[in-house]
Formats: structure tokens, sequence, C-alpha cells
């Protein structure tokens, strides 16, 4: 790039500035009122990502919610138990990793 301006400018300085680093990401599919691909760039939970996608469709399933990690590992979320104050389901609150899928069945 810098060579590029050579013949018309002397010894150029060229700065990139990186605004916005969109590598890490998770994606939320289902029975959810916003699905789509989240960019991951602070720390988030499965309960956090859930909220931020809106809530739930009237059918969705909020007792077997599934975190499908990149690796093929796959965990489980009950948001109805979490609400209520079950430590089970809080220890399901699992932080997201980059590469996650939430999957809420309909």
């Amino acid at each position: 790039m810098k060579e590029g301006y050579s013949p018309q400018i002397r010894n150029p300085e060229i700065t990139v500035e990186l605004i916005q680093a969109n590598s890490k990401s998770y994606s939320i599919t289902g029975g959810v009122n916003r699905g789509g691909m989240f960019p991951l760039v602070v720390p988030m939970t499965v309960f956090q990502a859930l909220t931020l996608a809106g809530g739930f469709k009237e059918f969705a399933n909020k007792k077997d919610i599934k975190i499908l990690r990149a690796d093929g590992t796959i965990l489980h979320f009950n948001w109805l138990a979490f609400t209520k104050g079950d430590k089970k389901a809080r220890d399901q609150n699992v932080p997201l990793l980059p590469g996650d899928t939430i999957i809420v069945k309909e």
C-alpha cells in the first residue's frame, strides 16, 4: 500500500486502526425472538446470551436448551430452573466460548 503512494508523496506513512474485531462469535437458533450470530467481545453466559436474543417464542422448550461447543461437546441449560434459583441450573449457566451454538427447540 505504501508503495502505491510513493510516486506522489515522499516517505508516506500509513496508519491502520482496528475498530472492531469480529473473529469471536456465538450463534443462537430455534425458539428465540432474535436468533443469529452475535459477537463475543466481552465475557457472556448462556443466560445473558438468551436475554440478548430477546427471550423465547411461545412454544420454546425452556427446560432443555443445548449449547453445542466447537469441539462437539454438548451442554444443557434449564432456563426455568435457573430463574427459580436452582443450584444445578446455576452451574449450567456457563460462559460462552467462541464458536458456541445455543439451540432452543420449539
